[in-house]
């Protein structure tokens, strides 16, 4: 493949990227956690976020939310269950941080390493601690 139409593929695929971290960043995503959708209204700053460095530190707050919230929830799980379970879900635990990390640094290089990718890693960080939180919380409510 010639130099001009790798970049040219490699702008598109920067395109897409920005056109899904947007999408990822949007306050509806930050309202399916209620304590990082608060912390997001109450720092006007991330509600207008235009800068790279301003959404990463907005991203980098609501993992950092999320992920205290997720600990938190797994440890009150992990408390509720007999011994037997236990051992299950630290290997399904540990397998999902695994896989968690895997798919952000995917993510992050799929941008081609460029100026999104520290954003790009730390929004799926947030999006799949976010939905392994909410598995949590189901399992949670069925004990």
């Amino acid at each position: 493949m010639d130099r001009r139409r790798a970049q040219s593929r490699f702008g598109y695929a920067t395109l897409i990227l920005w056109a899904w971290l947007c999408s990822s960043i949007a306050p509806v995503t930050w309202a399916a956690v209620p304590d990082s959708a608060e912390s997001q209204e109450a720092n006007p700053d991330c509600v207008n976020a235009v800068s790279t460095a301003q959404m990463r530190q907005c991203a980098n707050a609501r993992y950092q939310s999320v992920s205290a919230t997720l600990q938190a929830v797994y440890q009150t799980l992990h408390g509720k269950l007999p011994p037997d379970q236990r051992v299950l879900l630290q290997t399904a635990q540990s397998a999902w941080l695994r896989y968690r990390q895997s798919k952000a640094d995917l993510d992050a290089k799929l941008s081609a390493d460029g100026t999104l990718a520290p954003l790009i890693r730390v929004t799926t960080l947030a999006d799949i601690t976010e939905a392994r939180l909410n598995e949590l919380r189901q399992e949670l409510g069925q004990l």
